[in-house]
């Protein structure tokens, strides 16, 4: 049996070349990151979390769990035999982290004034805090806590001036700096506003991201709160603000910035609330944190895709937190996108 013909029994695949099928991966899911070379007869997932790769053998071998000589002999390839119980796997090559050479001081200097500039941008436009409160639950006291802001105009500006080698690039929309628990700024990252967001005029761009983080930003993870409460796993800036406006004290919000993002050594220990997206990636990155933390819960918005969703749907979020509380734990398998 072709390396196509088995792959289709897993998912649904595209023709994209003469000789490439791209479709979700039957291992981690998503929308286009598997993709089948059949003039090459391999296949390999884009995710890095996932890292499926291999031929027609070891497409076998993981996804239906054969041995090594019994997916050789599925596939026809006795010569590849040896008489080996099994072949042996390749570990994949860990990525080297890039060198930082950004000076943190001039880029933190820089970051607070451009988020403080930003933030007196958006307390001027009424209507976008209107717009903010209603459509994204974000009130005032938040804004001026967390120095949400607004930048008007797209702007560069010299690297030199951030104390990095790349120019970095503000784009026109709302300004979320990530500030820390002891102060800093490790990252900023401006929303974007399309059509869809029912957002004043003034502020639509409709641009092909959403997101865009300044250059010499860290990617990493933002913890809101330093209390005891259990951790609550989110994916987006706004709806771990939202949390952290509605529910501090019961739990801390923990945005990971993307959904494939890796758990968090932090949340290695005690409960861990699980509320990212439960579409099939998340459940396949539930599971994943699942593993790392078996005290890891499921608490899934019972409304629209997340917690903004559910709460611009007038769910009240200390009413959701009691009923996930008083329900039994779902377990990763009993979870359905």
């Amino acid at each position: 049996m072709e390396l196509l013909e088995l792959a289709s029994k897993y998912t649904e695949l595209k023709r994209v070349t003469a000789n490439e099928y791209h479709g979700p991966c039957p291992g981690c899911g998503g929308r286009d990151r598997f993709i089948v070379k059949i003039d090459k007869n391999r296949y390999f997932c884009r995710n890095l979390d996932c890292k499926k790769s291999g031929d027609d053998i070891q497409f076998l071998i993981d996804f239906e769990q054969m041995s090594y000589p019994d997916a050789a002999k599925a596939t026809g390839n006795h010569s590849k035999l040896t008489g080996l119980p099994d072949r042996p796997r390749m570990e994949p090559r860990k990525p080297i982290d890039p060198v930082d050479n950004t000076d943190r001081q001039k880029w933190q200097s820089k970051a607070y004034k451009t988020a403080v500039w930003c933030h007196g941008q958006l307390v001027k436009r009424p209507e976008l805090l209107t717009w903010l409160e209603s459509e994204r639950g974000i009130n005032r006291f938040t804004v001026d806590k967390f120095l949400i802001g607004f930048n008007p105009a797209p702007k560069k500006s010299p690297g030199s001036d951030w104390g990095t080698a790349k120019d970095p690039y503000i784009a026109r929309g709302l300004v979320i700096p990530r500030l820390q628990l002891d102060g800093t700024i490790t990252g900023i990252n401006v929303r974007q506003f399309k059509q869809s967001d029912n957002a004043p005029l003034m502020v639509t761009t409709d641009p092909d991201k959403r997101y865009l983080q300044v250059a010499g930003g860290k990617n990493t993870p933002w913890l809101l709160s330093n209390h005891h409460a259990p951790l609550i796993i989110v994916e987006s800036e706004l709806d771990a603000l939202l949390l952290w406006q509605e529910l501090d004290l019961f739990v801390r919000p923990l945005a990971m910035l993307t959904a494939g993002a890796k758990p968090d050594p932090r949340a290695k220990a005690g409960t861990v609330l699980y509320s990212m997206d439960f579409d099939k990636a998340g459940i396949n990155s539930f599971a994943t944190w699942y593993a790392h933390n078996a005290s890891t819960l499921a608490y899934p918005p019972n409304t629209g895709k997340d917690i903004s969703e559910m709460f611009k749907a007038g769910k009240d979020l200390f009413s959701w937190l009691q009923e996930c509380h008083a329900r039994k734990p779902i377990p990763a398998r009993a979870l359905n996108p």
